[in-house]
Order: structure tokens, then C-alpha cells, then sequence
């Protein structure tokens, strides 16, 4: 099993921290973390950025949004993403094709941000901005 140094750009909500953008989504989808604590996901795997320059360009200083340091698990290079994060509909039928492996269609994909790797799992050890 790799491990890696990453950066995971979080939403924080009273004091909690969750996957950017997923709080709207049905609880298979919405992850959690905590400094410290492994966080695995329910359905698919977790985005996170290979250093905190492309970490901070995706976050693009919100209000809301946090950056946390961690270590990855299983660490991959995704080859797309769903194309609207912020759309329930877009990204539960992306994660329902993907895991019965079907074909997306292209409306469903986006080429990834520069700097994007994904992970089986994700332990933060510090929260860096």
C-alpha cells in the first residue's frame, strides 16, 4: 500500500469539516474529517491535491474552506471527475455508472485540476489554512 503527503481542501461548517462541496449530497457521498482520524468513502475515492500551491488555486481563499496536510493511502492519478460538483444528480449518476462499470458520458466528465491525485483513504495531520 503507497502512502503520500497531500492536501485535501475541506468546507468547514460549526467547527466540522467535510469533502468541499458535498454537503447537499446523500450521506454515502458526504465525508468528514478530523486531524488524526481516517477517513474512507463510502462510494468511490477522495480527492485531494499533490502540493498546497494547487490545493490553495482550487480553493481560491472561500470564506468557508480549509486546507488540510494528511496521508494518503493507495494513491492514484484520476483520468476525469465529474463534471459539476455541485450538482446532486451529475455526481450520484457518475458514482452509479462508475461502480457498475459502465460507460460516463461525456456530459458526466471533466478533465481534472492540475495537481489532482485520488486515494482509497485520507488521514489529516494538520490543518494548514
Amino acid at each position: 500500500m503507497n502512502q503520500r503527503t497531500v492536501f485535501k481542501v475541506v468546507e468547514v461548517v460549526n467547527r466540522k469539516m467535510f469533502s468541499s462541496s458535498s454537503l447537499f449530497l446523500h450521506n454515502e457521498f458526504l465525508l468528514t474529517y478530523e486531524i488524526g482520524k481516517t477517513t474512507y468513502p463510502k462510494i468511490g475515492r477522495i480527492f485531494v491535491f499533490d502540493t498546497y500551491e494547487h490545493a490553495s488555486s482550487f480553493v481560491n481563499w472561500k470564506v468557508n474552506y480549509s486546507i488540510l496536510k494528511g496521508i494518503a493511502t493507495d494513491v492514484g492519478k484520476p483520468k476525469f471527475m465529474a463534471r459539476s460538483v455541485v450538482n446532486k444528480y451529475f455526481v450520484e449518476l457518475f458514482w452509479t455508472l462508475k461502480q457498475n462499470k459502465k460507460s460516463l458520458r461525456s456530459e458526466l466528465t471533466c478533465s481534472t485540476i492540475e495537481g489532482t491525485l485520488n486515494c482509497s483513504s485520507f488521514t489529516p495531520t494538520a490543518r494548514v489554512w
